[in-house]
């Protein structure tokens, strides 16, 4: 995985897109896990 891709999803937990994104642990693999 990419730090580019990392930093993506950083970036949407820090926008207002991800208001209602609480208390979860949320994977950032690429889909390696499921």
């Amino acid at each position: 995985m990419a730090h580019r891709e990392v930093a993506h999803a950083a970036f949407f937990l820090a926008s207002s897109g991800a208001f209602f994104i609480t208390g979860t642990h949320l994977v950032v693999d690429g889909g390696a896990t499921v």
